[in-house]
């Protein structure tokens, strides 16, 4: 039979283990009772490789699988071998630029993309000898690149790189990418493709892992734009839960498309957010910008956010007395709050913001509780949920997503929904994950009070009250302040230290009358 299966990758018992979905000692058992079982092409310290073909054909013909050995377990091995000559980052840039050089030559042979030379495309490269291979390779994205302005630097660095590697191998991995995609299931897109080496990326190599928004709050910010005209993303990072935002205003068929708009200060982010976006084939313009610097475009339905944590040291003098920090200038030691204004800043008359940041923004005293009364005097805060704690990959810090509203519309509802959602997930080994369903009662109770004020929770874990201007405490933001069950043991307590208090004062007073009588009464008896 024929195999989809590339010449020349090998697979070691682990890898044939998670293809077929069974334990390694199972893999084992089947080279110990088959005869037929793939002999080893190559024994390392490290255990045997087998060839892939070998392998994806024993597997089919012996009823362990019944299709084709997945993409990224075809890809990974390809990748590892990649390691004698490239760093992870290295290998995820150059795997990545073929992708985008590959769907340009596809969509320029489908007409969609213009102005792009027979003599660049793979179709007039591939057959190539090695050597001249990677020499046309980089000469065509260059050619590309300079003649589609959109694409510059998607391509261009990554397949430099193809200069430190054997042609053959070149040709065998664009061939792959080939063969994987050449289907219409989603799954092995290029797109899907480059999310799965992005997502491995970020599990051997965290170097980007700042700039990536998990999932769960990709899809929780996504959803709360939709509808909007425009989204803006001050703090785009890769790129994804703006890209969200476009996709399910196109899956729910919505009149008019968003405008994307992202920024972002770092210029590998923006590279990747530029490449996602031309792979799903979705618009939105992204910018190497310090939103922290600039001053945001105007007029935005939606802003969503979720930037960098806690930055020191974030501006100069220049910045930090800036006129645009309408409730107060944010403390040099901590950018937090500069990102709640800057959002607020970007809103339409009647437009609203969600920004994600530690819980440390909820109650933190100094310059920082000045600026949190100020955004509630104003009525800008619409909501407040607290997160469960470890969403993140990169860091343990529990958060929280503030939901804002453009100052206009607090004026008649200066009321701040509490929404205590940290009960809600499923620990991992490293992090925490939101179910479909959970993502969907955080929305119901922000949009229910948004849109209707009122209270609507439809799971016990989920705790939320409302909060007058007057019984915020101190500027005391955080929902777990104002749950019932904590507040009942916060008056419980305050009552006994009440009554404590009251009693050292009787005792006080007692004693100082006790000893004027006996200074009085020594006095007498002189």
């Amino acid at each position: 039979m024929s195999t989809m299966a590339p010449e020349g990758l090998l697979l070691g018992i682990p890898e044939i283990a998670d293809i077929a979905g069974v334990g390694r000692n199972a893999v084992s058992n089947w080279r110990k009772r088959h005869s037929d079982f793939p002999t080893p092409a190559v024994e390392t310290p490290s255990g045997l490789l087998f060839d892939v073909g070998a392998v994806e054909r024993w597997l089919i013909e012996n009823g362990k699988i019944s299709t084709r050995i997945p993409a990224p377990n075809l890809l990974w091995p390809f990748f590892d071998a990649l390691r004698a000559d490239l760093d992870q980052r290295e290998i995820g840039d150059f795997v990545i630029a073929i992708l985008v050089y590959l769907e340009v030559c596809e969509r320029a042979a489908l007409g969609t993309i213009d102005g792009v030379a027979e003599p660049d495309t793979w179709a007039s490269i591939r057959a190539e000898e090695p050597r001249r291979l990677v020499r046309r390779l980089t000469s065509a994205v260059a050619e590309i690149e300079r003649s589609h302005p959109r694409l510059a630097g998607l391509m261009s660095n990554g397949m430099r790189l193809a200069e430190n590697l054997d042609g053959a191998a070149v040709r065998r991995l664009c061939e792959l990418f080939e063969q994987v995609t050449n289907t219409a299931d989603s799954e092995y897109s290029r797109a899907g493709l480059f999310e799965e080496a992005r997502d491995r990326n970020h599990e051997l190599a965290r170097f980007t892992a700042e700039a990536a928004t998990p999932a769960a709050l990709e899809h929780l910010l996504a959803r709360l734009s939709v509808g909007a005209k425009s989204v803006f993303d001050p703090a785009c990072g890769e790129g994804g839960a703006l890209l969200l935002a476009g996709q399910i205003d196109s899956v729910d068929e919505a009149p008019q498309l968003p405008t994307l708009l992202g920024w972002d200060v770092n210029a590998a982010a923006c590279d990747l957010a530029r490449t996602r976006f031309f792979l799903y084939d979705v618009d939105a313009e992204i910018r190497l910008c310090d939103s922290l610097r600039e001053r945001p475009p105007a007029g935005m339905d939606v802003v969503i956010l979720d930037p960098p944590y806690g930055l020191r040291d974030w501006g100069d003098a220049e910045v930090y007395t800036s006129e645009r920090w309408r409730y107060g200038a944010p403390p040099p030691k901590c950018a937090d709050l500069a990102w709640v204004q800057l959002a607020l800043e970007a809103l339409a008359t009647d437009g609203r913001a969600y920004v994600v940041l530690p819980t440390g923004s909820l109650f933190r005293s100094g310059r920082e509780a000045e600026i949190r009364s100020s955004l509630v005097r104003a009525g800008v805060v619409e909501a407040i949920v607290r997160l469960p704690a470890r969403l993140r990959r990169d860091t343990s810090i529990p958060l929280v997503l503030w939901c804002l509203r453009s100052e206009g519309m607090g004026a008649e509802h200066s009321a701040v929904l509490m929404v205590d959602a940290s009960r809600l997930g499923t620990s991992g080994r490293s992090t925490v994950t939101l179910e479909q369903e959970e993502i969907d009662s955080i929305l119901k109770v922000i949009t229910s009070w948004a849109t209707s004020r009122i209270l609507d929770v439809d799971d016990p874990r989920i705790e939320a009250t409302v909060v007058s201007q007057e019984n915020i405490d101190d500027a005391n933001l955080d929902p777990a302040h104002y749950r019932k069950e904590e507040r009942a043991d916060t008056e419980s307590l305050l009552s006994a230290r009440r009554a404590a208090r009251a009693d050292v004062l009787s005792a006080h007073g007692q004693a100082s009358r006790d000893m004027d009588n006996l200074i009085a009464h020594l006095g007498a008896s002189q």
